[in-house]
């Protein structure tokens, strides 16, 4: 349904240049979590390319429900099969698609024959050759001569299987050559659901990207940056650009609405700061306007139960294909963590580290999940939404599952009692409310003296020197986080660890307590070796 999104003019403007020649680069990389829009950006792509008349071949990472994973030469034949689409080309393209039938036909033969051993004497000759013979014939390539050569000899066999990979991508690599040479149009490759693939990695970045022939351009569309995914891809860098695919700006996001019927400029506001412009959840508030029976049912989302239950269409997506109960219960309830590990799954759901190794790795590959330096976490917008969920549905586990995890990160950070300001009192039970994160850093802030040694450092002082370090953070943006008006994110963690390194080194913060609870205030995990010593230096362990 994302297909749906408006807008993502400059993803667009990128590729167009790209296809064009108007780069030096030849690998445009796009990037971002699950719902994003990237599947959105490459479909306008291929009508944009479409339309110009040029040949855009396509191929999708997903192996869908098919068991086996997507090998090298799957992939390579799907885009071939894209290719072939264009008559211009098609034939340069056929002895690609022959040798991969042979291959096809080799491990069936394989298979039907029930392996090498139960195929071969320990000579290398077949045991049953007229077997063989008959195989042949029931995949209909009985005449085939080539084949019937490769399977006459179990070593000739075997050096065939080991070198078919090699072999078949430089005769694809060829027939790509010899494709571009013909066709005087952008010629260009999309790959669409990168994570699937990762596993091929290391082919794409060693072998596939460096002999691409210079008139083709390749485009890939996945959740994870390539350099993320592989430290090679930085030797790529020159012919590498990437682009982090973000949430539709406000305009983007207001036509959306506007699309789809929405003429209340409040009420259409309200709703991208709920869906923060997330192209998947504002799809899914057009979803439930359609079940309430128009925008005015809905009120502007103002009613936290139409949050929940845009966080329950969420929820329900996401496991779409989880049949895990393990890994549902914690997509329910881990969304109290900001960011996770083994060690909080195991702490949230009550398991073992064995168990929770586990559900780990299946959340690691899970589309709405982001990596971080020392775990995961949910995407911003999507947590957000989902603890809304919680908090309407079962407040008391919520709460319970709060405290249990600040009293994790309170030991963890070596706290042994944090500061109790006052008292939360409502119509309910009163509740101890502790220091924010804002106003913990307004202390160390208040306390730091500048070079001088005479007045207090400033906010622009603090700013000043994030720049020097290639961190760009205002003053502005300092003072919404003293005054807790703005929540820091996971990904603002370099920022963070900058900022107390600053505070150690003008006086305002003296002690490695003191940088984590700074961290655990703001939902962060410890220091780790490395960046103790970047702040306090080799002396603190």
């Amino acid at each position: 349904m994302t297909s749906q999104i408006i807008g993502r003019q400059a993803e667009l403007d990128q590729f167009i240049k790209l296809a064009t020649g108007q780069t030096t680069h030849s690998l445009l990389n796009i990037y971002g979590p699950g719902g994003i829009g990237k599947t959105a950006v490459g479909q306008t792509m291929q009508t944009y390319a479409q339309q110009e008349n040029w040949i855009l071949a396509s191929a999708d990472g997903n192996r869908e429900k098919e068991e086996n994973p997507l090998t090298v030469l799957d992939l390579l034949e799907r885009i071939s099969q894209s290719l072939a689409a264009e008559p211009t080309i098609a034939t340069h393209l056929t002895p690609f698609q022959e040798a991969y039938q042979q291959y096809l036909a080799i491990e069936e033969i394989k298979q039907l024959g029930g392996g090498l051993d139960v195929m071969y004497e320990i000579t290398g000759q077949p045991l049953d050759m007229p077997t063989l013979l008959r195989i042949l014939s029931s995949l209909g390539v009985a005449d085939n001569e080539a084949l019937r050569d490769i399977i006459g000899n179990r070593y000739q066999l075997e050096r065939y299987v080991r070198s078919a990979e090699k072999t078949l991508t430089d005769l694809f690599l060829s027939n790509l050559e010899a494709c571009s040479l013909t066709t005087k149009r952008p010629l260009a490759i999309l790959i669409d659901t990168y994570e699937e693939i990762e596993s091929l990695d290391d082919w794409f970045c060693r072998k596939f990207v460096p002999n691409l022939p210079a008139q083709v351009k390749l485009v890939i569309a996945g959740r994870n940056a390539l350099p993320q995914i592989n430290f090679d891809w930085r030797e790529q860098q020159q012919h590498l650009q990437s682009i982090s695919l973000k949430e539709l700006p406000p305009n983007e996001a207001r036509q959306f609405l506007r699309n789809h019927g929405l003429v209340d400029e409040v009420a259409a506001m309200h709703i991208i700061k709920i869906t923060g412009g997330y192209p998947l959840l504002l799809v899914l508030a057009v979803s439930l306007k359609e079940q309430a029976g128009g925008w005015q049912a809905l009120n502007g989302l103002e009613d936290i139960a139409d949050q929940d239950r845009i966080a329950s269409e969420l929820l329900r997506r996401i496991l779409r294909e989880e049949n895990v109960r393990e890994v549902q219960t914690f997509l329910e309830k881990g969304c109290v963590a900001r960011w996770f590990n083994p060690e909080i799954i195991a702490l949230v759901l009550d398991i073992s580290m064995a168990d929770s190794r586990k559900i780990y790795e299946r959340l690691r590959r899970h589309s709405f999940v982001e990596r971080f330096k020392g775990g995961l976490k949910f995407h911003d917008k999507v947590r957000e939404l989902m603890t809304v969920r919680l908090k309407h549905s079962d407040t008391a586990e919520y709460n319970r599952l709060y405290n249990k995890l600040q009293a994790y990160y309170a030991e963890k950070a070596g706290l042994t009692h944090l500061p109790v300001l006052t008292m939360d009192t409502t119509e309910h039970q009163p509740t101890p409310r502790r220091r924010t994160f804002g106003q913990q850093l307004e202390v160390h802030i208040s306390s730091a003296m500048d070079p001088s040694g005479k007045r207090p450092l400033t906010q622009s002082q603090i700013a000043k020197e994030l720049q020097l370090k290639g961190l760009g953070t205002s003053p502005e943006m300092l003072s919404r986080w003293k005054q807790d008006q703005r929540q820091i994110q996971i990904s603002d963690r370099p920022v963070l660890v900058a900022i107390i390194g600053i505070l150690h080194r003008y006086n305002g913060l003296q002690t490695l307590s003191d940088a984590n609870l700074l961290l655990y205030l703001s939902g962060h995990r410890v220091l780790n070796a490395e960046e103790t010593d970047e702040v306090f230096g080799k002396q603190v362990g």
